[in-house]
């Protein structure tokens, strides 16, 4: 049941401004708030005054003009006079607003005409404009008094008409009318260069102060007493300025100005665009909504003087809000609703906290009722104990659970806990030291109970006025059942720190023992095993079978050895302890075959038997250590990695070379990833040279990589990464490219070699990168020969040699690199699409010294002969080794003798200079 109060707050949180901004809305529609914006929208250009930008002249017809012309109308070539002058002083435009529509004296006349010929269309002549007919709509049938035609010929019509508002002022400009049937443009538009929507009216802004518009007497102007540069550029308007002439209006924030100033005014507006616009209605009544319904519901106990404050402040805010606005866009915001609506919603409120408040009172009545009986209820009904206790720790009530458990019925039923707890709070809150205390526990019986005790005070009725009122200090205890909850938790905390099918430890548990007794000790031994043939087991005995297999691992390791630690479970099938005794008692590798030997007896699980191998790896820190608990393990176990590479049951202990070269390798591998986008590989290039003269017939080209952290790095290192971790096909491509380039640089009859690897011909974007550096290199196909290992071919797939021939269709050829290292049958030379034989260097190197070195060069000799293919032999690096292959009949040679590996520049000086040639050497 909802309480009166409560009704009444959610009746009326929305009412107020549903009703205040309806009504608004309906005076909005009828314009009736219009005066009111438009008054404050006066009054924020007078707050906002700015000076022109004086590109708009005003030449005034006061009275000391009049007086020295000495009659008005003045004689046309009066006019004509001004005219030249500020034809003269090249003036950009010239607007008359003077009426021109009669002829007058024919000479004067005269002399105008030739003023406006010699102006060059520059000038503009006053349309006046006014409705044809009583009652007709407005300026788009208005009648034209027109510019006499003479004058009409030499210049542009313009429309000079300002509408006037209701009061009189005039806030408005045309941009253009309809006039006699035409589009007139207005003086201001034309001025200006900016022209508006037909028949549309602009507002013209007052902010602009008149009294910045750049004036000059018409006397002065004829007498040349005003500087040319004056009118240099800008436009000019002529217009009357004496009282008499009466050409005066009322406008906003100025009082009454000339017309031709009003003109100015506008030109002015459209020139620095700064067009009042008038933007509001729906976001100013959502607005006013929301502040009505923000201080319904914040202003529960209304204040008059309060309310009054807020709306102060908030139409404050809101006016200087929108002046900021209007100065910064020229947009007049409308706040008019503000005023009328937020009046409305203050005797809104002042009516009804005047008319409810009894109703309130008796709302009130009702509700602290109700919330009697429900917090009764809630008290007897909750599932937690709440004990309520006087100032002896007597019990005043306990809820329903509370006297299940046997509390509440007498002081000594109360856990001690409880009464500690209450006595101290009552005594620290009665001396004001009482603060917010944590949740405590307790035990009852096997129970545990978290509880938290709040004293407050009862008030009571005195027996007199002058009496003070009575005290009396409680505290309420609240306590809840939390012996299932901490059985949950130890649970969980268990299976966070064990693996739940073996009992082992978790890694970062078992870590933070290995960092415990870093601590203690400042050495460690860590044992890493893993079980063999473990998954022939989970397959022929099944998994339930295995876990079994699993958790007896565990319980021997934790019953069967002495000495060492709770196991982890690093994987499936592997395993980690340490040893907890001094090594000086045990060494690691009794430790090792003990946890061996303990792992491989036979298992009765079950039905079943079975007999699994073990390999352990092991790390022993040595005394002092300062490595992380973290980096103690993955030392274990690399060690079981390297005990794992072998086979069988098998016990290692950790290698620090082999981890080196672990690390090593993963330094390479990242810093691989970058090294093309930064640049560091290069190419060197080793001659291929004709044995006979000497002549360069190609080039080897060799990769080399200079990484910024890790130094020069050899081949031999970083390929074997490339190919395990697949970047090999970048570090591929990349060479391709960037040899077919550095061909471009050779002779034309060189060809350039590059090694491609087995991963790569495996790959189906070897023929892209093959077309893809011919084609940006542009050099002839036959130039470029690609060189496989003869170990990369030792079985060759039908999917590689597939590869060479669409390649060799390319016309690029193919050669074997290192032939006779393969120890591969020769059946497979037939298939593959070669043209060049290269004979390792391991046999060129002992032809001298080695008959069957020599053996052998003779049969591979003899076997391109016989294949039709070239031989080039490697390693060739003593005059000896030269003359000895020449004697064989061999051609094409490669080796330190002729070059060693170098940059394409050095190649270019040593070979194509055409005095150096390598057989002129020695």
């Amino acid at each position: 049941m909802l309480s009166g109060s409560g009704n009444l707050s959610r009746l009326t949180d929305a009412t107020p401004a549903v009703v205040t901004g309806l009504v608004v809305g309906i005076a909005m529609f009828f314009d009736l708030l219009a005066p009111l914006d438009v008054a404050i929208g006066d009054l924020r250009m007078g707050l906002s005054a700015q000076p022109v930008s004086g590109q708009v002249v005003y030449v005034a017809i006061d009275e000391k003009s009049l007086k020295a012309v000495g009659q008005w109308p003045w004689p046309r070539n009066v006019h004509g006079a001004l005219l030249d002058r500020f034809t003269e002083a090249g003036a950009r435009d010239v607007f008359f607003d003077v009426d021109f529509a009669f002829a007058g004296d024919p000479q004067g006349d005269l002399g105008f005409i030739d003023a406006l010929e010699r102006a060059g269309g520059a000038t503009y002549l006053p349309v006046f404009a006014q409705p044809a007919t009583i009652g007709g709509p407005g300026p788009e049938t208005l009648g034209a008094n027109m510019p006499h035609a003479p004058f009409l010929d030499l210049s542009w019509p313009v429309l000079v008409n300002v509408p006037a508002d209701g009061d009189g002022l005039v806030r408005h400009y045309y941009y253009s009318a309809e006039v006699a049937g035409e589009d007139m443009a207005s003086a201001a538009s034309y001025l200006s260069g900016a022209f508006g929507p037909r028949g549309e009216a602009f507002a013209v802004n007052y902010a602009l102060r008149p009294d910045t518009v750049p004036s000059h007497s018409a006397i002065n102007v004829l007498r040349g007493d005003v500087a040319p540069d004056a009118f240099a550029g800008k436009s000019v308007i002529v217009g009357a300025h004496a009282v008499e002439l009466r050409d005066n209006f009322a406008v906003p924030v100025h009082g009454i100005v000339p017309g031709p100033v009003i003109h100015a005014l506008a030109a002015e507006t459209l020139m620095q665009e700064v067009v009042p616009t008038r933007r509001g209605g729906l976001s100013t009544i959502a607005l006013l909504c929301a502040l009505i319904v923000l201080l319904q519901r914040r202003d529960e106990n209304f204040s008059a003087w309060t309310f009054i404050a807020k709306a102060a402040f908030f139409l404050i805010a809101v006016e200087l809000g929108a002046l900021v606005l209007f100065q910064r866009s020229s947009v007049q915001w409308s706040t008019a609703p503000f005023y009328p609506g937020i009046l409305l919603y203050g005797a809104w409120r002042l009516g009804q906290t005047i008319d409810i408040s009894r109703w309130v009172i008796r709302g009130a009545r009702v509700e602290i009722e109700n919330t009697r009986r429900l917090l009764e209820q809630v008290f007897n009904d909750s599932s937690d104990t709440i004990i309520i206790l006087d100032e002896v720790l007597h019990v005043r009530t306990a809820s329903k659970s509370a006297m299940e458990m046997g509390i509440g019925r007498g002081e000594a039923a109360l856990p001690v806990a409880f009464a500690d707890a209450a006595r101290d709070a009552i005594r620290c809150y009665r001396s004001g030291a009482w603060r917010a205390q944590p949740l405590a526990e307790t035990r009852l019986g096997d129970r545990i109970l978290q509880f938290t005790v709040t004293p407050s005070v009862l008030e009571a009725l005195s027996d007199g006025l002058r009496t003070p009122a009575k005290q009396e200090y409680i505290a309420t205890i609240a306590a809840r059942d939390i012996t299932h909850l901490r059985k949950q938790e130890e649970k969980l905390a268990y299976l966070s720190a064990h693996d739940e099918r073996t009992g082992a430890l978790r890694r970062q548990a078992f870590l933070r023992l290995v960092h415990q007794h870093l601590l203690d000790h400042g050495r460690i031994a860590v044992f890493a095993f893993n079980l063999h043939r473990f998954k022939t087991i989970n397959t022929t005995l099944g998994r339930d079978v295995g876990d079994l297999l699993l958790a007896e691992v565990v319980r021997r390791l934790l019953h069967d050895v002495e000495r060492l630690s709770p196991v982890v479970r690093l994987d499936g099938d592997s395993f980690a302890l340490f040893a907890t005794c001094a090594l000086g008692d045990a060494s690691p590798a009794d430790l090792a075959e003990q946890i061996h030997e303990s792992v491989t007896r036979p298992y009765e699980l079950s039905d079943a038997r079975a007999l699994v191998g073990a390999r352990v790896g092991y790390f022993d820190t040595g005394e002092g250590t300062e490595l992380s608990a973290q980096a103690v393990l993955d030392q274990a176990e690399d060690a079981l990695d390297e005990a794992r590479q072998f086979g069988g049951s098998r016990i290692a202990r950790h290698d620090p070379d082999k981890t080196r070269r672990k690390t090593r390798a993963r330094d390479i591998e990242r810093a691989m990833w970058t090294a093309i986008d930064e640049e560091e590989l290069s190419l060197v290039y080793q001659p291929q040279v004709d044995m006979r003269d000497g002549r360069l017939i190609g080039v080897e080209a060799l990769l080399r990589w200079t990484s910024p952290t890790l130094g020069r790095i050899f081949p031999d290192e970083f390929i074997a990464v490339a190919e395990s971790n697949g970047f090999i096909r970048q570090i591929g491509r990349w060479v391709l490219h960037r040899a077919a380039l550095d061909a471009r640089l050779l002779p034309a009859d060189v060809t350039v070699a590059a090694n491609v690897s087995a991963l790569q011909m495996l790959d189906h974007g070897i023929l892209d990168d093959v077309q893809s550096a011919l084609s940006e290199s542009a050099i002839p196909p036959a130039r470029l020969w690609l060189e496989l290992t003869e170990t990369a071919l030792m079985s060759p797939s039908d999917c590689i040699i597939e590869s060479m021939r669409d390649i060799e269709m390319l016309g690029v050829s193919w050669a074997l690199d290192d032939f006779g290292t393969g120890y591969s049958s020769l059946a497979y030379l037939s298939r593959l699409p070669l043209r060049k034989l290269k004979l390792d260097k391991s046999f060129v190197q002992n032809l001298d010294t080695d008959a069957h070195a020599m053996a052998i060069l003779r049969s591979v000799n003899n076997l391109c002969r016989n294949m039709d293919l070239c031989l080039l032999c490697e390693g060739v690096e003593t005059r000896a080794h030269a003359d000895i292959l020449l004697g064989e009949g061999c051609v094409e040679a490669q080796g330190y003798f002729y070059g060693k590996p170098q940059s394409l520049e050095e190649v270019i000086d040593t070979f194509c200079g055409g005095a150096t040639q390598v057989a002129r050497r020695g």
